[in-house]
């Protein structure tokens, strides 16, 4: 990941991570996605599920609240930029 990181076009996206801890907690997934954010910067990471497979492993709310909670230390700016704007502006919409 880090070598990745140091090319300025690519970005992280963080899902399908039931698929490796089907059993998983917010304190499961949290080493995975701030450690995800410490290498690429929260302007460079975008939440993503894989759905309908995550369904197998936990409901939508769920997954996207543990993402909310996780994250919720970053600034209001950096975790709006997390859930949409670095997508929007990705994939320029």
């Amino acid at each position: 990941m880090c070598a990745l990181a140091k090319a300025d076009n690519v970005v992280m996206k963080i899902s399908g991570l039931g698929m490796m801890d089907p059993r998983w907690t917010v304190e499961s997934l949290r080493p995975w996605v701030l450690g995800s954010i410490e290498v690429f910067g929260p302007d460079r990471v975008v939440f993503g599920t894989n759905w309908p497979v995550d369904r197998m492993f936990s409901s939508y709310p769920d997954l996207i609240n543990a993402y909310a909670e996780i994250i919720s230390g970053f600034t209001g700016d950096e975790q709006v930029a997390m859930f949409s704007g670095n997508a929007e502006n990705l994939f320029r919409i």
